[in-house]
């Protein structure tokens, strides 16, 4: 059986720990996720259908190398998640951070999106991408924070 914690929205420094009881063996057509059957003992917590949580699983397999970025760093675009890395004195560039998974310390972005020394913009973020979007749109002069 697959080990497996349970962080509830809000309290994230309250997990869980489960167990894995049974993996469908296909992805749902209808969700185009795969259903899993987990056991938990929640403890102190109230833990209702529909709360939204976070379930993270130890898998079997090869480590996955990567870095992990703070939850504020990440913006959503296109239907894809985007960091800003500085790329000048006074220049940011959008990178996709593509197969991005939430952990308990923020988002982890597998190797080859991020290295471990680009700066990220890790705050305001969403404006960095309001005044791109605004500058391509012609609404006013380019301004860079």
């Amino acid at each position: 059986m697959t080990s497996v914690s349970l962080v509830v929205n809000g309290h994230e420094d309250l997990p869980i720990v489960g167990e894995t009881l049974t993996i469908a063996p296909a992805v749902d057509p209808l969700t185009g996720g795969q259903t899993l059957v987990l056991a938990f003992s929640p403890g102190g917590l109230s833990v209702q259908p529909g709360m939204p949580v976070t379930a993270h699983l130890e898998l079997p397999g090869d480590p996955v190398q990567g870095v992990v970025v703070p939850s504020g760093a990440i913006v959503r675009y296109v239907g894809a998640a985007w960091v800003y890395v500085k790329s000048g004195e006074e220049q940011f560039t959008r990178r996709e951070v593509g197969g991005h998974r939430l952990t308990p310390r923020g988002w982890f972005a597998p190797a080859g999106t991020l290295s471990a020394g680009d700066s990220v913009v890790v705050r305001a973020a969403q404006s960095l991408l309001s005044q791109e979007l605004k500058s391509q749109a012609g609404g006013g002069e380019e301004e860079e924070e």
